[in-house]
């Protein structure tokens, strides 16, 4: 009895029976415990994030309950919509950003005066640098206030296309955008003639011009 007691605990004996028995559970508890880990750490970033956001805006609050109304464009790709933004966004009273997606941020659940922030630090950065210059065409207009404001009035942004196929997929998205800036909004949309837009695409997608 003893002999075979001994033989059935032996270490190598255990071991493989530990590793069909406990191992895939230990595993699958591993695997759970990551995941659950990354999912508080993503969560944490979103926080984080939003808390930065509302800090930053709260400092201009003041400014922001100020715009009476927000702009947003719809239509097409390589309509010039890029043109009248810049020229928008050249007037004191209005902010107009570079393609932000601003749509995606309210159905992210962000909320006015981080939405506003984030306008204003986009439309800072396109004044600021150098990439006024796109695709051979410089969008900047000299000695006017481009990224600044003297009182701020409008406030949008600039994702004409993009923001169109949102608002088809997704119709909401426009209540919920009225629900969070609580203002008026106004829609631009910049008509151009279809062998312009066509011409235009052609010209920057070199690969399509036999097409």
């Amino acid at each position: 009895f003893v002999k075979r007691w001994r033989r059935s605990w032996r270490p190598q004996r255990w071991r493989r029976r530990w590793r069909r028995r406990w191992r895939p559970q230990l595993s699958d508890i591993g695997t759970s415990l990551y995941r659950f880990a990354r999912r508080v750490r993503k969560r944490w970033h979103q926080l984080s994030t939003q808390f930065l956001l509302y800090s930053r805006g709260f400092k201009n609050r003041e400014v922001f309950d100020g715009v009476k109304t927000y702009c947003m464009f719809i239509g097409y790709q390589r309509s010039g919509s890029t043109l009248v933004r810049s020229l928008l966004d050249a007037h004191p009273s209005v902010i107009i950003a570079h393609e932000l997606t601003a749509l995606k941020l309210v159905e992210a659940g962000v909320g006015k005066r981080s939405l506003y922030q984030l306008l204003l630090e986009n439309s800072q950065d396109r004044a600021q640098n150098k990439r006024q210059l796109m695709h051979g065409y410089n969008y900047k207009v000299p000695n006017q206030w481009q990224g600044r404001f003297d009182e701020l009035r409008v406030i949008g942004d600039k994702k004409a296309a993009a923001s169109t196929a949102q608002l088809a997929k997704n119709p909401r998205l426009l209540h919920w955008l009225r629900n969070t800036v609580a203002t008026e909004v106004k829609f631009v949309h910049v008509v151009r003639n279809p062998y312009d837009n066509i011409a235009t695409w052609c010209k920057r997608h070199s690969s399509t011009k036999n097409k």
